[in-house]
């Protein structure tokens, strides 16, 4: 499935979801699998962005465990469909593997822990 049609997938199972017609037992574990990689898409716009403002630092010890987890969600693409995959995928998936390598240097940069204290 291409970006943009995985895209209009979310977006139009959601919209039914909120008229009620949408079939939870049928597509909703589709429907998550493929939200997940709209999030992916925010992300890799966002986070370059709020990078530049203040109150970004009050989730530096987190964002590498956020990234990383998009990043292993855009690489599960590769072991479904190795046959139809093009190069706009490796482009995707080396951004994502970047912001995390970003988010991993400006966390260790502030000697923030990457773990999370209880």
């Amino acid at each position: 499935m291409e970006g943009w049609r995985c895209a209009q997938f979310v977006a139009t199972y959601f919209f039914e979801f909120l008229s009620d017609s949408f079939n939870f037992k049928k597509d909703f574990a589709g429907w998550f699998y493929y939200s997940a990689f709209n999030v992916t898409n925010l992300a890799l716009l966002a986070l370059p962005i709020m990078s530049f403002t203040k109150r970004f630092g009050q989730f530096s010890s987190l964002l590498p465990w956020f990234v990383g987890t998009c990043f292993l969600h855009t690489a599960s693409w590769w072991f479904s469909e190795k046959q139809q995959i093009l190069a706009g995928y490796y482009v995707w998936l080396l951004a994502v593997g970047v912001l995390f390598a970003a988010c991993v240097a400006r966390v260790r940069s502030q000697n923030i822990p990457l773990e999370t204290k209880n």
